[in-house]
């Protein structure tokens, strides 16, 4: 009795036709959901972020172990202490230990503990206050 004879592997050529059908599908995935680069000064510049009306604008030093600094006034972080940075994503507190950071921040009211930190884009910092001054005052 003679039996058709099937291959048991598909032909080569099929397999590589195969194989680069899925690779070009995956890469006109990724292509299309792909994020704008972070470094693009465009995005960071016309990105605006909504602060909440209590929040304030300070010079933020973190310190060791849960301490921080607002201007000369050393106060606690709250342990759910959020820090964002200027694209919005989270920063941890010990990664910015010792450095001065212009933020708007907002104080727990119940508790007085630090909660939540904007760390500030250059185009996001308050211009200066003249103290009763104009600028272009003739003196």
């Amino acid at each position: 009795m003679t039996r058709c004879h099937t291959p048991r592997f598909a032909p080569p050529i099929a397999l590589l036709l195969a194989t680069g059908l899925l690779l070009s599908a995956s890469a006109s995935a990724q292509a299309q959901y792909r994020s704008p680069p972070f470094g693009n000064a465009l995005v960071q510049q016309t990105q605006t972020r909504n602060f909440p009306p209590a929040s304030v604008y300070g010079t933020v030093v973190f310190g060791e172990s849960g301490a921080a600094t607002i201007g000369r006034k050393s106060l606690r972080t709250s342990p759910g202490l959020r820090i964002f940075d200027t694209q919005n994503r989270l920063v941890f507190a010990h990664s910015l230990s010792g450095q001065k950071i212009q933020a708007r921040y907002l104080i727990e009211p119940s508790t007085g503990l630090l909660h939540t930190v904007w760390i500030l884009a250059p185009h996001e910092i308050p211009p200066r206050k003249w103290f009763g001054r104009s600028q272009s005052s003739d003196r």
